[in-house]
C-alpha cells in the first residue's frame, strides 16, 4: 500500500511524521511526504492507493481532491490547523462539493467531528488529534510553583517583518482585497502594526524585571527582530518545544503556541486587551478578539497592561489554575 501525504507548510505538518512512517513501514505501507507544489507530479509518479491532503480549500487542496477523485484514489483530509469551530468556520473548512469525495477526515477535534456528523458524514469521521501534540512530546513538564522570570512571546506578524515575499506587501495586499470583495480583512493587515505596538509597549515596562524571549513566526525574518529590539534575546531555532524549555509564561494572540505551553504547564496570558483592533476585526466573530473558539482563548485575559504586570506577580501554579 502506498500513501502520499502532502504537506502545505512545513513548520507546522512535519512533526510526527518520521515516526508514523517508520511504523507504517514495519505493515508494508510506504508513506510519501511531498510538498504541495508538486502534488499532481507526485501522484502520476507513485500512483498511491490514498492522498493525504491538509485543507480543502479550492485555490489550495481543491484541485488535488478532484484529481484523485477521478483517477479513482482514496482522499483522507488531515486538517493543517485548527481551533475555530463556528459553523461559519466549518463551512469554508468542509466545502460539501468536496466532503463528498474524500473518504476519511482524520480530525483534530470532537467540534469537527460533531459538524461532520451533524452533515450527514459520521461514518467518514475519524477523532485523531494532531501529531504535533502528541503527548510523548510532553513528558518532561515544567516544574510548578515557581516565580515568573522568563515572559516568552511568540510573534504573529507576517506582511511587515516577512521574509522578502516581495508580492505580500501592504500595497498589494491592500488592492488585492478590495478588488476581491474582501475590504474588511484589511483590518488584519493594521493588526501587523498594532501587534508590533503591543509588544514595543511590554518589552519597553517589563525588560527590567524580567527576561523577555521573542521567537518570531517561522514566515517572519529574524533580523528585523534583532535590530528591532536589540534589548531582548530573538529565539532562533524552529521547534516551539525548545522555545518553551526556556520560558515561565506565554504572551500571546493567536497562536496554537498556547496548546503547546499549557501541555508543559506553562501559563499562558492573552495580551488582546493591549491592541488597538480596527472595528472590522472586532465584527468578526469567527476569528476576531472576542471569538468564543480559538486558540487565543486559551489564555488568562489580560484587561491592559497594569493588569498584566498584576498578574505576573502570581507564580506558575497560580497563573496555571487561573
Amino acid at each position: 500500500m502506498k500513501i502520499i501525504w502532502i504537506i502545505d507548510n512545513k513548520y507546522r505538518e512535519l512533526y510526527g511524521l518520521y515516526d508514523l512512517k517508520k511504523k507504517l513501514s514495519e505493515s508494508g505501507i510506504k508513506l510519501y511526504l511531498f510538498n504541495i507544489p508538486v502534488w499532481k507530479t507526485a501522484i502520476d509518479l507513485i500512483n498511491p492507493n490514498v492522498v493525504i491532503v491538509p485543507n480543502l480549500y479550492k485555490n489550495s487542496c481543491g484541485p488535488i481532491v478532484n484529481y484523485a477523485y477521478l483517477k479513482k484514489i482514496n482522499v483522507f483530509m488531515h486538517s493543517s490547523e485548527g481551533m475555530f469551530y463556528t459553523d461559519n468556520v466549518q463551512n469554508e473548512k468542509y466545502p460539501p462539493y468536496l466532503v463528498n469525495k474524500v473518504s476519511k477526515f482524520l480530525v483534530w477535534s470532537k467540534q469537527d467531528a460533531k459538524f461532520l456528523i451533524k452533515k450527514g458524514f459520521k461514518n467518514k469521521v475519524i477523532i485523531t488529534g494532531n501529531l504535533k501534540f502528541d503527548k510523548r512530546h510532553y513528558q518532561n513538564k515544567k516544574n510548578l510553583n515557581k516565580k515568573i522570570k522568563v515572559i516568552g512571546i511568540p510573534t504573529h506578524s507576517r506582511v511587515i517583518s516577512g521574509k522578502g515575499r516581495s508580492k505580500y506587501n501592504i500595497p498589494y495586499l491592500i488592492r488585492h482585497l478590495i478588488e476581491n470583495l474582501e475590504p474588511s480583512r484589511i483590518g488584519y493587515l493594521k493588526f501587523d502594526i498594532d501587534y508590533i505596538k503591543a509588544v514595543v509597549d511590554v518589552v519597553h515596562r517589563f525588560k527590567n524585571d524580567y527576561k523577555i524571549i521573542i521567537k518570531p513566526s517561522p514566515f517572519e525574518d529574524m533580523k528585523i527582530y534583532e535590530k528591532t529590539f536589540p534589548d531582548v534575546e530573538i529565539f532562533y531555532g524552529e521547534d516551539i518545544r525548545d522555545f518553551l524549555k526556556k520560558t515561565d509564561v506565554i504572551l500571546n494572540v493567536y497562536s496554537s503556541t498556547s496548546v503547546d505551553a499549557l501541555k508543559y504547564n506553562i501559563p499562558v496570558i492573552s495580551i488582546s486587551n493591549l491592541i488597538d483592533w480596527d472595528k472590522s476585526v472586532i465584527a468578526d466573530k469567527d476569528r476576531g478578539p472576542y471569538a468564543k473558539t480559538g486558540a487565543g482563548t486559551l489564555a488568562i485575559q489580560s484587561k491592559n497592561i497594569l493588569n498584566l504586570k498584576k498578574i505576573l506577580k502570581k507564580n506558575s501554579n497560580e497563573l496555571i489554575k487561573l
